[in-house]
C-alpha cells in the first residue's frame, strides 16, 4: 500500500459555541508543529488572532486540501 501524506488541512468551524476556539487553536498548532498547512474556512478564520494566511470558501476546500475536520455538528458537516 502506497503511504499518503497529509500535506493540507482544512478546517471548517461553527461559530457557536466559543469553546471551539482552543480547539481550534490546539489543531493549528498541531498543523504547524507537523508542517502540515491549514485551510480555513471564513468562520474558522475570524476564531483565530491573528487571521491565518489560507482562508477560502467551504465550497473550495475539497479541492485544495487533504483532508477537512469539521468543528461542529452534523449540521455543520452537511453545511
Amino acid at each position: 500500500m502506497e503511504e499518503v501524506r497529509l500535506r493540507t488541512l482544512g478546517v471548517v468551524c461553527k461559530p457557536q459555541p466559543e469553546n471551539r476556539r482552543p480547539i481550534l487553536k490546539h489543531l493549528l498548532d498541531w498543523c504547524n508543529d507537523s508542517g502540515i498547512g491549514a485551510v480555513l474556512d471564513p468562520i474558522a478564520a475570524s476564531m483565530v488572532t491573528p487571521a491565518p494566511a489560507e482562508v477560502c470558501p467551504r465550497g473550495d476546500l475539497p479541492e485544495r486540501c487533504d483532508l477537512i475536520v469539521v468543528l461542529g455538528g452534523d449540521g455543520t458537516l452537511l453545511s
